[in-house]
């Protein structure tokens, strides 16, 4: 939530006057119609498969392999790794990612499940889509 409430400040902040609120940020705002509902309804199983291979296998096993060292290790390995494959869209973006993704990692850690990751994932990158932040 606060990130999302963060999310709309900046579209706030950044909107011009009498410019819609959400505006599909990228190249998605310039698919086709069936481009784009094809794009919205790839997006939940893009985010799943991005949360299984991140969380699931690299910071997992990394969270077996690494029992000596601190336990936030694997989650910065992780989300770095998910800030640098942001990169493509800008600096900003990919720090705002690792932020995120440090938040999701917490969350994987504690919970030992990816449901609700998979779930923030979707949100919030649908979010940052709609208001323009990629």
């Amino acid at each position: 939530v606060p990130v999302v409430l963060a999310a709309i400040v900046v579209r706030a902040v950044t909107r011009q006057p009498n410019e819609d609120w959400i505006r599909w940020g990228g190249t998605v705002g310039n698919y086709p119609p069936a481009v784009f509902w094809a794009w919205q309804l790839a997006y939940p199983l893009h985010c799943s498969l991005q949360e299984l291979m991140g969380r699931g296998i690299i910071q997992g096993a990394l969270q077996r392999f690494m029992t000596s060292g601190h336990p936030l290790t694997p989650i910065v390995m992780t989300s770095a790794l998910f800030g640098v494959y942001h990169l493509y869209v800008s600096m900003a973006f990919a720090a705002i990612t690792f932020a995120v993704s440090m938040a999701l990692g917490l969350l994987y850690r504690r919970h030992t499940t990816l449901l609700g990751v998979c779930v923030l994932h979707y949100v919030l990158g649908l979010a940052s889509v709609a208001i323009g932040l990629n």
